[in-house]
C-alpha cells in the first residue's frame, strides 16, 4: 500500500512539474572563473543577461541585489529592484547594473554582488498554480590594475609544428618505399612475379 502511494505520489510530482517547463535563465559575462577587475574609486556599468528560450508563456522578471549593494546599484529600477518582460523566443533582455569599487579598496581586494532574478510565466489562466524560479548569480569583483590583453607567446603552435613535422616524414618514407620498390622492379628482382 505504501509503494503505491509513492509511486501515485511521484507520477502526479512529475506531471504537474512537466507544465512548468521553461528555459528562463541569467547570463553574466563575470564569474569565478573571470571576475570583473576595477581600480579604487572606478564605477562601470555592467549588464546581466535574461533569456526565454523554451517554454509556453512569456515570462515576468524581477532582479533584485540581495547581497553587495555598497558597490552595485540595479540602474532599471527604483529601490534596488526592477521588473523585466522577457517575451518567449528572446535571449537579449539586459539588466544593467553600476558597480562601484571602493576608493579605499586594496589591490587584490575581493568584493562580490549577488543578484536575485525571479521569474514567472505572464499568461497564467485561472485556477493555475504560479511558480517562480529564483536564480542566483554572483559577480565577483577584484581591486586591483587594469585588465590586460594575453598575448599569444606561442606556445600553442608547438602541436601543429610536431603534426607537420610527422606528417611531412610519413610521406618522405612512402615516397622513398615506391621509388625504392619500384628501382627493384626495374632491376627484376620481382621477375618471379
Amino acid at each position: 500500500m505504501y509503494c503505491s502511494k509513492v509511486v501515485f505520489a511521484g507520477l502526479l510530482s512529475f506531471l504537474l512539474a512537466a507544465h512548468f517547463v521553461s528555459a528562463f535563465g541569467v547570463t553574466s559575462f563575470y564569474y569565478e572563473g573571470r571576475p570583473l577587475v576595477m581600480m579604487p574609486g572606478e564605477s562601470r556599468n555592467i549588464s546581466l543577461i535574461l533569456q526565454n528560450m523554451v517554454g509556453n508563456d512569456d515570462m515576468k522578471a524581477t532582479a533584485e541585489i540581495t547581497e553587495g549593494r555598497e558597490i552595485a546599484v540595479i540602474l532599471d529600477g527604483l529601490d534596488g529592484e526592477a521588473e523585466y518582460l522577457v517575451p518567449l523566443g528572446v535571449k537579449d533582455v539586459q539588466v544593467n547594473i553600476q558597480v562601484s569599487m571602493p576608493s579605499n579598496a586594496r589591490r587584490g581586494e575581493r568584493y562580490e554582488f549577488k543578484v536575485l532574478v525571479g521569474a514567472a510565466p505572464i499568461n497564467e489562466g485561472e485556477g493555475q498554480l504560479g511558480v517562480v524560479q529564483g536564480i542566483v548569480t554572483t559577480v565577483p569583483v577584484y581591486a586591483g590594475a587594469e585588465e590586460k590583453k594575453i598575448e599569444s607567446t606561442g606556445r600553442g603552435y608547438w602541436r601543429y609544428a610536431l603534426a607537420f613535422a610527422v606528417a611531412a616524414a610519413i610521406i618522405i618514407v612512402v615516397i622513398a618505399y615506391i621509388r625504392k620498390r619500384k628501382s627493384l622492379k626495374d632491376r627484376e628482382f620481382y621477375a618471379y612475379q
